[in-house]
């Protein structure tokens, strides 16, 4: 029945591959506790109403060496299978130099994942804090000794009911998971009352935590507050989570910057300080990255106000402008194969001005004359001769229309849009351009509702 089960779900997902335009990949390296290495592959992508989707390829058990050409050739047989080698537009993994070389080997684009980037962050700056590591061993043998033995978990099970609080267990860290040093350290520091009074009325050699020690942990969990929030944000299924990276790291350093300042033992204070710069040195990174500064750019929560560099964020800028200007010109000269012939144009009777502030332009004979395209802020293009203009209006119309589905989104999170009404400026220039009613427009908007995107667009024509 599991097994039946489990082919059943599997041909579910691959018919739901076969509709989606593009993919993208996560993949990790993990172990069992029998000690058997296991490759996991997940498949993530927008479906057709929108939402995120999520798919799980295979966990699939690794009995080679680790290398790039061996982990490539398993990630292979997987998009094979699943039939998206040609969807694939990105693959995100840790930074291990194994796992890079295998991008670079199937010829996809690599990013690092962001939260193994934070585990990194966190790790590296525990191994430059005086004490920090010597405290977080010393804490670790205390919660392994209430973990282990029987008698002491009761004991401190006994007290907490004592003082009237709930009965919680300590939390032992994970060497691998940051994070897991968070919860141990916040559990034992909360329980810090209970835990002092078992571990006295107990026959051990344990050497509890002085005050002292008590001061510094509660200052370090509020430096490492910010990045256990930011870890679980990173970490949702169900929301796109590229767009927030840049502006995340952003705030990150901000708060922990602002957080140190109000530190007063040496140890919380030096370990703000080399969070703080390694946080630096990964936002340049990220900020030059074409993959992160297009989604921040993209999303209108952020645009460039997301950005720490004022200079990276105008190098974004560029790039944007420049990708769209390759969009608008490709769109515009090259018409698709799919459609038909248009008919004659009939000429203009005067000509108009080439171009406008709007998104396009042309002359008095209305649609079917030559048409230019202006994006303001980027250079005029050269008229588009009439047989292209089917293809031309088309194109265009279908972009707008998404861009509004995109904008009634934002609208229910972002009241009074400047991008929304923004974006109907533009729209009604378009309408006064080519000719096209408004209500023909929202008929449109509606049918895409209804219908896939390309038939909406093939009603345009």
């Amino acid at each position: 029945m599991v097994a039946a089960k489990y082919q059943e779900t599997k041909e579910k997902g691959k018919a739901e591959m076969q509709k989606v335009v593009a993919v993208s990949l996560t993949s990790d390296m993990w172990t069992s506790i029998n000690m058997d290495a296991y490759l996991a592959v997940t498949c993530h992508f927008i479906d057709d109403h929108d939402k995120l989707g999520t798919v799980l390829l295979g966990v699939e058990k690794f009995p080679n060496s680790h290398t790039a050409a061996n982990i490539a050739q398993m990630k292979t047989t997987l998009m094979l299978e699943w039939g998206i080698t040609d969807k694939v537009g990105c693959l995100v993994t840790d930074a291990a130099p194994n796992m890079i070389a295998c991008a670079r080997n199937l010829k996809i684009r690599h990013a690092v994942c962001i939260a193994h980037n934070l585990n990194l962050i966190v790790r590296k700056s525990f191994e430059h804090t005086p004490g920090l590591n010597d405290m977080r061993t010393k804490s670790r043998k205390i919660v392994a000794y209430f973990r282990t033995s029987t008698t002491a978990k009761e004991r401190l099970t006994q007290v907490q009911e004592r003082m009237g609080g709930p009965s919680l267990k300590m939390i032992q860290e994970v060497d691998t998971r940051w994070n897991s040093t968070f919860h141990m350290l916040d559990r034992l520091y909360q329980q810090r009352e209970p835990v002092g009074a078992a571990l006295a009325s107990l026959n051990t050699d344990l050497t509890p935590l002085t005050s002292q020690e008590y001061e510094a942990i509660g200052e370090c969990l509020r430096v490492l507050s910010p990045f256990q929030q930011a870890t679980v944000e990173l970490s949702e299924e169900k929301r796109v989570s590229g767009s927030k990276v840049i502006p995340l790291m952003n705030m990150l350093q901000r708060a922990v910057d602002s957080e140190g300042t109000n530190m007063t033992t040496s140890m919380a204070g030096k370990l703000a300080e080399n969070l703080v710069r390694r946080l630096r040195d990964t936002l340049s990174n990220l900020e030059s990255l074409s993959v992160m500064t297009m989604a921040t750019m993209l999303d209108p929560r952020f645009r460039t106000h997301g950005f720490f560099s004022q200079s990276k964020a105008n190098e974004a800028v560029t790039r944007l402008k420049a990708e769209c200007a390759t969009v608008i010109r490709t769109t515009a000269v090259t018409p698709s194969p799919s459609d038909a012939p248009s008919p004659p144009p009939q000429p203009a009777q005067a000509a108009g001005p080439a171009t406008t502030s709007g998104r396009v332009a042309a002359g008095e004979g209305g649609s079917r004359g030559s048409t230019a395209v202006r994006v303001p802020g980027l250079p005029a293009l050269a008229p588009v001769p009439a047989g292209s203009i089917v293809v031309q209006r088309k194109e265009f119309l279908g972009f707008l229309i998404q861009i509004l589905h995109m904008v009634k989104k934002v609208k229910e999170n972002i009241s009074k849009s400047d991008i929304t009404l923004n974006v109907v400026k533009e729209a009604d220039k378009f309408f006064g351009k080519t000719g096209i009613q408004p209500e023909e427009f929202h008929s449109y908007v509606a049918s895409v509702e209804r219908k896939s995107r390309e038939e909406a667009l093939e009603e345009c024509s």
